[in-house]
């Protein structure tokens, strides 16, 4: 397995990208085709396709700092899934990362449930902050949703990371 940095909408493996990022995350938590092609050339930012066995298997889409890896969008290819991708992309990630923050939907559901039982056993822990993302695209609500990061934060780590949440990451979207 390996991330491949995708740089350009003309790039081979990213239409493949884009409509699993279209399909797998809701509107409202989604980039606008015009925004992720200005976010691409952002040099923190990565558009990573996963690839194992000769093929486009994922994506993963984060933000690097000096202090912490957030991984802003991650899935795996519906076929693939349940069968252990998931977890080989970010247990490689949290390899090379000593600290990683995400985001996850409140656990309501079975699959809200199951997902964040995955983080947890790849050793990330919820954090207890509120958590608001803005949406991206102008016809949307803001999505209450649950940091969870290897190793916990601490209320001034979850402080910067959300500083940096609210000035860089929301600076690329639609809405206003």
């Amino acid at each position: 397995m390996h991330f491949i940095r995708i740089t350009s909408v003309r790039d081979a493996l990213f239409a493949p990208a884009w409509a699993l990022y279209s399909e797998s995350f809701p509107k409202d938590e989604r980039r606008s085709l015009a925004a992720q092609e200005k976010l691409l050339a952002d040099e923190d930012y990565r558009f990573e396709a996963i690839c194992e066995d000769g093929g486009f298997a994922g994506l993963l889409l984060l933000w690097k700092t000096a202090e912490f890896v957030y991984v802003e969008h991650f899935a795996v290819c519906p076929q693939l899934r349940c069968r252990g991708v998931g977890g080989r992309a970010l247990r490689l990630l949290l390899a090379r990362y000593p600290s990683v923050i995400l985001e996850i939907e409140p656990p309501a559901d079975t699959l809200s449930r199951r997902r964040k039982r995955f983080y947890e056993r790849l050793g990330l822990r919820e954090n207890p902050y509120l958590h608001v993302q803005p949406p991206y695209q102008a016809d949307c609500g803001p999505t209450r949703l649950v940091v969870m990061s290897r190793p916990a934060l601490t209320r001034a780590e979850f402080a910067r990371f959300s500083a940096f949440f609210h000035t860089r990451v929301t600076g690329y979207r639609d809405a206003p």
